[in-house]
């Protein structure tokens, strides 16, 4: 009967750190999913940001052109 209990005595001394081993490599795949959403987030954020004022710069250049351009610009490729 000792035995037996030493027995599973080991077993579970020695499942301890393999045990360990798994939730912390379980941990860090969840702490590096959640890095990696939140990068995915910010970069998504930058270029949503980024476009509005790609957009916002486009539309004032284009205003801009559209006040200083010649009125007969390209009626020579019309005719």
């Amino acid at each position: 009967m000792a035995r037996n209990e030493a027995y599973y005595f080991w077993a579970a001394f020695a499942a301890v750190p393999i045990i360990m081993t798994v939730t912390k490599s379980a941990r860090m795949d969840a702490k590096e999913k959640h890095e990696i959403q939140m990068r995915v987030k910010h970069r998504s954020d930058f270029w949503a940001k980024g476009n509005s004022l790609t957009m916002v710069l486009r539309d004032r250049i284009h205003s801009q052109l559209l006040d200083t351009v010649d009125p007969r610009f390209g009626e020579e490729l019309l005719n």
